[in-house]
């Protein structure tokens, strides 16, 4: 009866492995081509036409493509297709292109979602990457390995992709781990100038860097006042970088480091922890760094995010002309100065973004610009439809406040907002605002559910369901949230809709409060 349980078991298995599609079961046999450093001296077939296609079966076949184009700059406007999985075998790549314009790769590269494993390449010197320069276009392709540098910090450009790119990316998938000492440091892209990027993804590894570095790229510049577009791409990998040299045009970010004027970066997300390390003019952010008059739309940041100062869930520091819509910050943000659940600091419009992740502004001695949705609002720019559910915490301080909403607004407007979370700190402590601190900014028709809560005492408490500290507009908000103080506290500074007024009474009216505390 065993016996014949047992043969029943291995018919019922032969007849499964016999529904399998053919080309299945042949794939599962198919082992990739091993590497052992040579060149061939031709290609498996074709004519380099789009219908005929160069066609690489083995790693000798890529050798050849990578040393005729460094050395010769052939392969202009020519098609390669990639009929196999490779594995070059942890023997030194010296990537495909010289890096510089004639040495550029211009053709198609057709990768038909194979792989390319055991990439190693350890240089001396910058503008590396498995392409060292892309004129053309590269798509469907996996590539794993490693780069490692011990180049002087003055040496940049480097990616497990593409080092230096104009051209067209799409599907590319890197894995694996980039430890090199200059800047312009990226999974996929080190410096981009125009073209786009479209369905990457730096799978796993890890990225040590200085400035301008990012998990899909690190520096994507405008090319004739436009850079490039960034559309679904995924961060997986942990980053880690310092602002050195410290610079205005400097960044950090899951998907970008820094992003040039004219890009829309779209359905984008990190999973990734990105740290920033040292003081910086830059930022620092799950998605985007630095950014400069683009756009950031539907993305989502589900990291870690650390940095002294401006640092924020999607943005560091964003740039006057930016927009940011329909954006999400899951992950936790750490820093001291200038931190914020979408943006750190903020010269942008701010449209239907949301904040679910914890706000830790008390890792220095600052611990202001602590905001749900921003650190510090710079002026005459709109937040609408915005919503945090976070718990924010900072100190608060004269410089600036601890927000649900925005730790301190300069002078913009923060119309149809929601805050749902605890907000803490030591004063200037807001509901929506913390420190709203020019009489042309407004906050309108916002809503704080959240308690508020100072941790100081006399002298030093202000803080309110709306706004802790307000010199400002503030019209037809309302207040459900609860204060929180410590006994001995200067309950004179505390309200349920302001804390500590300058602004005189013609710019506040029409708020209501629902706490039924005050």
């Amino acid at each position: 009866m065993r016996r014949s349980f047992i043969s029943l078991i291995g018919l019922s298995l032969l007849f499964s492995y016999s529904l399998l599609p053919i080309s299945l079961l042949e794939a599962d046999e198919a082992l990739p081509d091993i590497w052992d450093g040579s060149s061939a001296s031709s290609f498996s077939a074709g004519t380099g036409l789009k219908d005929d296609p160069y066609v690489i079966k083995t790693a000798s076949e890529l050798s050849l493509l990578q040393k005729s184009i460094s050395s010769y700059g052939y392969f202009n406007n020519k098609y390669v297709s990639l009929e196999n999985d490779l594995d070059l075998n942890n023997i030194q790549w010296p990537g495909i292109g010289s890096g510089t314009s004639s040495g550029a790769f211009k053709g198609t590269f057709i990768g038909n979602g194979h792989s390319i494993t055991g990439v190693k390449m350890e240089v001396n010197s910058g503008r590396k990457g498995f392409f060292n320069r892309n004129s053309g276009i590269i798509s469907d392709l996996s590539i794993s390995g490693s780069l490692v540098s011990t180049a002087p910090e003055s040496a940049e450009i480097y990616a497990l992709g593409v080092a230096i790119n104009y051209g067209t990316l799409e599907n590319i998938s890197v894995s694996g781990d980039i430890n090199v000492p200059g800047r312009y440091a990226g999974g996929i892209v080190g410096y981009c100038s125009g073209g786009s990027i479209k369905d990457c993804i730096y799978k796993d590894g890890s990225l040590k860097a200085k400035n301008c570095s990012g998990g899909i790229v690190g520096y994507n510049a405008a090319n004739s006042g436009k850079a490039a577009d960034i559309e679904g791409c995924v961060n997986n990998a942990d980053i880690q970088a310092s602002d050195y040299p410290m610079e205005s045009f400097s960044g950090i970010g899951g998907i970008a480091g820094v992003v040039g004027s004219g890009a829309l970066i779209s359905g984008c997300v990190n999973n990734g922890k990105i740290e920033g390390l040292g003081a910086s003019k830059g930022g620092t952010a799950g998605i985007v760094g630095n950014l400069f008059s683009s756009k950031i739309k539907d993305c989502i940041n589900s990291g870690i995010v650390s940095a002294i100062e401006n640092a924020g869930g999607i943005v560091g520091y964003s740039r006057s002309g930016s927009e940011l819509e329909s954006n999400v910050n899951k992950g936790l943000i750490k820093g001291d100065k200038a931190i914020g659940g979408i943006s750190g600091y903020c010269y942008s419009n701010i449209d239907g973004c949301l904040n679910e992740g914890e706000i830790n502004g008390e890792l220095g001695n600052n611990g202001y610009w602590i905001g749900g949705i921003i650190g510090m609002y710079g002026s005459t720019y709109a937040t609408k439809d915005c919503v945090n559910s976070g718990f924010v915490h900072g100190l608060g301080g004269t410089g600036g406040g601890v927000g649900g909403i925005a730790g301190s607004n300069y002078s913009s407007l923060i119309i149809e907002c929601e805050n749902l979370g605890h907000v803490k700190g030591l004063y200037r402590v807001g509901g929506i605002i913390g420190y709203s601190q020019n009489a042309k900014g407004k906050v309108q028709r916002c809503v704080n559910r959240g308690d508020f809560e100072s941790t100081g005492v006399f002298g030093t408490v202000s803080i309110g369901g709306i706004v802790g500290y307000n010199q400002a507009f503030v019209i037809d908000n309302k207040n459900y949230g609860h204060p929180i103080i410590i006994d001995g506290a200067d309950v004179e500074m505390v309200g349920p809709i302001i804390g500590y007024d300058t602004s005189g009474a013609y710019r506040v009216y029409g708020n209501e409060d629902y706490s039924e505390v005050f």
